[in-house]
């Protein structure tokens, strides 16, 4: 096997297809599983257990595993510290799991089978340089260059842009799921919302990123570490919803942890995103601005009707009936 330049230590142990990587990944899947079993039954661990190796086949990495280990760790350990966990009946968890996967897997169906031409999507993001050149804040190829000296910095933004985005925004959905019903439901919603809001939008304004307009030198620092998840559409720049997704996890989990730390945790997540995005050259920052509109407007909408009419999460977010 031919190992990359980039990949040194323990990188080179788990490429994915080596025998490490697939013992790590069976650890990891049994880990979660008996975690889940334990809190919510038998058929949910089986659903998350499917849907971790199936993740794997796809994208070929265990990141997500990696998240729902870990989550699903920390709320046993949570419980067993004295604290509650949302209780659940084991059909219930089972059905709400495979609500969300589902949901998730025909949005990405639906994303990756829009077609367009490079030209259309070529003309929508000059479309969108035009506009921050409006604005005066056509700033992606500058703040690149400012990171382009720091190798290890970029090999980092851009792991973390193809890999740990999604075990994040999953580790939150299940640490909530597990121990804050209302947040969970409120950050379900406007992902469902944000899905359908996306896949209008890619149908409507296919754009090519940064990455693939030559003329504005900017890199795509995937490169640097190979492109390895089997299923992408090049013309989705716009929205992002790598930043949007983040946004509203940071908004959803600040929000359950509340205090001080809560309310820092509520920015933190999108604005790192939103520069990591630019700095790997996958997105305009026009992009993150209506990626997080998608996916955070639609729960801050639902927040402030609830705080307007004095009402609880229950009125915009209901409970699914067999939960």
């Amino acid at each position: 096997m031919d190992v990359p330049l980039e990949l040194v230590g323990i990188e080179y142990l788990f490429l994915p297809g080596s025998v490490l990587s697939w013992v790590a990944l069976g650890v990891l899947t049994v880990t979660a599983g008996e975690c889940l079993r334990r809190e919510l039954g038998k058929p949910s661990a089986i659903v998350v257990s499917a849907g971790v190796l199936l993740a794997y086949l796809v994208m070929v990495n265990m990141s997500l595993a990696v998240a729902l280990a870990a989550a699903s760790v920390g709320a046993l350990l949570w419980r067993r510290a004295g604290h509650r966990l949302v209780e659940r009946s084991s059909r219930g968890a089972a059905g709400e799991i495979l609500l969300v996967l589902g949901g998730y897997a025909l949005y990405e169906l639906a994303r990756v089978h829009l077609e367009s031409s490079y030209l259309a999507a070529r003309g929508n993001a000059l479309k969108v340089v035009d506009i921050e050149k409006e604005l005066g804040l056509f700033f992606e190829g500058d703040l690149q260059s400012l990171f382009l000296s720091w190798r290890p910095l970029v090999e980092l933004a851009t792991n973390y842009y193809q890999f740990g985005f999604l075990a994040s925004v999953t580790a939150v959905v299940l640490w909530l799921f597990l121990a804050d019903d209302d947040n969970y439901r409120l950050m379900r919603n406007s992902l469902g919302i944000s899905c359908l809001l996306g896949v209008l939008a890619i149908s409507l304004f296919p754009a090519a990123p940064p990455r693939l307009m030559a003329e504005f030198n900017i890199v795509d620092t995937t490169s640097l570490i190979g492109r390895q998840a089997l299923f992408a559409n090049e013309y989705a720049s716009v929205p992002s919803l790598h930043v949007g997704w983040m946004a509203l996890a940071g908004y959803c989990l600040g929000r359950s942890i509340g205090g001080t730390r809560g309310q820092m945790l509520k920015f933190l997540p999108g604005i790192t995103m939103a520069i990591t995005v630019i700095v790997t050259g996958n997105h305009w920052w026009l992009d993150a601005v209506i990626g997080t509109a998608f996916a955070l407007g639609p729960a801050l909408v639902a927040v402030h009707l609830t705080s307007e009419t004095g009402g609880s999460l229950d009125e915009v977010a209901p409970p699914l009936p067999a939960s």
